[in-house]
């Protein structure tokens, strides 16, 4: 992608906010946390390592991916915030894994050495399409389905997700910024971000990402026409936004996503199309009064 301009909770993972020292409780330190760059690190290695070095499996249903990992790469899921864990068992998802791979022991539903985690669409496509770690398969045709593409996920996540486009480039670049990518659907928006771990460090900043046809935007920037309303955010919308960022103590974030023509729709679009993908990033802040030049 190019720029113009301008959460689990299992063993080991991210929920625990404290640590037993000694007898004593303590509140963890950043020192305590890697960077999340470093995190993601540890974790493509963690995730290769799954099933004897074949890579961790994968089960697409509805709109999210099942994994089934071990205590080392859980314990790296919840170091980098990604998934969110399933203390229960789903015996569908169980036998679908029995089905795909024969060769690995069936564990037993008390068994603490194996976590359930749910991935989001986003972080599902970017553990497999990026970090390339992940084998994923359909839930729904495991007997004879092989594993899924970069390719075929994407026509897929296209047409469970109208928004995936968007969504998943902004996870996708400020990931590589270094930050931690959570849902911001707490804050009206698409998502937030950590410079640190969510337990030592609040997010800093609410991010919402708009898709842009390139062409268009081009186009009334050469005729210097009036833009349409439907192609930026209402700015009803945008008070709001920036109210409920003040509120909480973070800076807003206009991401616009531009990207080539889409032809019938955004679901028409090859996985290539990120490759001429661009972003520009706007810090939107609330005026004050009292902040004002005199004179």
């Amino acid at each position: 992608m190019g720029r113009r301009g301008g959460s689990g909770q299992g063993q080991g993972g991210q929920g625990q906010g404290v640590q037993q020292v000694k007898g004593k409780r303590r509140r963890r330190k950043r020192v305590d946390f890697e960077t999340p760059l470093e995190s993601l690190q540890n974790l493509m290695e963690a995730l290769r390592s799954e099933r004897g070095g074949r890579g961790a499996l994968g089960l697409l249903r509805g709109t999210a991916a099942w994994v089934r990992v071990g205590n080392k790469t859980s314990f790296c899921l919840g170091r980098c915030c990604v998934g969110r864990f399933m203390p229960s068992w789903d015996s569908a998802l169980q036998e679908a894994v029995d089905r795909i791979d024969p060769l690995v022991p069936t564990p037993n539903e008390d068994d603490e050495d194996v976590h359930w985690y749910r991935l989001s669409l986003e972080e599902a496509f970017f553990l497999l399409h990026c970090l390339r770690c992940l084998e994923l398969r359909d839930l729904g045709s495991t007997q004879e389905c092989p594993a899924l593409s970069s390719r075929d996920c994407w026509s897929r996540f296209l047409r469970l997700q109208p928004t995936f486009l968007k969504t998943y480039v902004c996870y996708q670049h400020f990931r590589a910024e270094g930050y931690i990518v959570k849902s911001g659907i707490y804050y009206g928006c698409t998502h937030v971000l950590y410079k640190s771990h969510p337990t030592v460090n609040h997010s800093e900043y609410c991010v919402l990402a708009i898709l842009q046809d390139r062409d268009k935007v081009a186009d009334k920037v050469d005729a210097d026409d009036v833009a349409k309303e439907e192609d930026f955010v209402p700015y009803e919308d945008l008070q709001s936004l920036v109210r409920v960022s003040v509120n909480v103590k973070k800076k807003l974030v206009l991401l616009y996503v531009f990207c080539p023509p889409a032809g019938e729709g955004p679901d028409q679009l090859d996985v290539d199309v990120l490759q001429s993908v661009e972003v520009d990033e706007f810090v939107v802040s609330r005026w004050l009064p009292g902040s004002a030049p005199e004179g």
